[in-house]
């Protein structure tokens, strides 16, 4: 079997540094010639960003977005051309990353029909980002759960379980009912302030589990961008790269899980800070006060409810 070689998101950025800009014509250039689909990187004759996908399958790749625009054409060969544009320089970044992990989320494809159909399934995504607004700029909530995730990660499940262990648990991203799950217990993370009352449980699974698993209440408090122990997502993004330095596939994991959670890199992030005050650990057991579909009739499908902090202090733990 070929060993894969990854490119990492800084590399391919720099894709279009390497050819001469702003030409009367337009220039592309594959990108990688054992990529199993055709992929292209260029410019438009305005001297705008492209990339472009060649293909005899059609997709159906929509995006509600001011700062990227795709375009389909036919070419004289009948295949398609499906072309990504950026039209708002100062979103740079976004479109790098939209180009990246659709490009590095084919690379293990069987075939072009395998590979275009992970192109739709992974575009999902992105839609789903562009559509809630701001051009894909997460909300403060979540840009506050986020934070307390990777502090977790980066904190308890690096030094506890290694880093590589740690990214490969953190299934939070996948919408699962959990945030990590290792071989023997999980996590759920709710990021909190210090006035916080009590904790939101969103589902009947959530905290069910055949297993001892753990709540941990990730407490931190919004600062400003001076002060010293000042947090941010870029920050915190960034520190965990630099220790995947040396592990292409891990941290190429770790970029398309952030990708999938809906962060990608953003001046804009810079602006919200917190300060990491503690965190608290409960552990979740039988005797837990909780709600699962055992103890609830199976006309009911679907169950949110809080639980009071101050309840639980006896399952408080180390």
């Amino acid at each position: 079997m070929k060993e894969m070689i990854f490119m990492m998101l800084t590399e391919f950025s720099d894709l279009w540094n390497r050819i001469d800009e702003g030409k009367s014509t337009s220039i592309q250039r594959r990108i990688d010639s054992s990529h199993p689909l055709n992929l292209f990187f260029g410019y438009d004759p305005i001297g705008s960003r492209e990339f472009i996908m060649v293909t005899e399958i059609l997709p159906n790749l929509k995006l509600n977005s001011a700062s990227i625009d795709i375009e389909t054409g036919i070419r004289r060969d009948k295949q398609f051309a499906i072309c990504f544009r950026l039209i708002d320089i100062h979103q740079e970044a976004v479109f790098v990353q939209l180009c990246w992990d659709l490009f590095e989320h084919t690379r293990d494809s069987s075939d072009e029909v395998n590979g275009i159909k992970k192109i739709q399934n992974r575009f999902k995504i992105w839609q789903k980002l562009f559509d809630e607004g701001n051009d894909g700029l997460l909300s403060i909530k979540a840009i506050k759960g986020l934070v307390g995730e990777l502090i977790f990660l980066k904190t308890y499940a690096c030094e506890h379980y290694g880093i590589e262990n740690a990214v490969k648990s953190w299934i939070g991203p996948h919408n699962a009912h959990k945030d990590y799950w290792f071989e023997s217990t999980w996590y759920e993370i709710k990021t909190i302030d210090s006035a916080t009352k009590d904790i939101t449980i969103s589902s009947l699974e959530q905290l069910a589990s055949e297993v001892i698993g753990f709540i941990v209440c990730m407490i931190v408090e919004k600062t400003s961008k001076t002060a010293t122990n000042r947090l941010n997502l870029p920050f915190l993004v960034d520190s965990i790269r630099a220790i995947l330095n040396d592990n292409e596939e891990i941290r190429l994991e770790f970029d398309s899980k952030l990708i999938e959670v809906g962060y990608f890199d953003r001046d804009e992030y810079y602006n919200f800070n917190f300060a990491y005050i503690e965190s608290k650990k409960y552990i979740v057991d039988k005797e837990f006060p909780k709600i699962t579909s055992e103890i609830v009739d199976d006309a009911i499908t679907e169950v949110k409810y809080k639980i009071s902090l101050a309840s639980i202090r006896n399952w408080l733990t180390e």
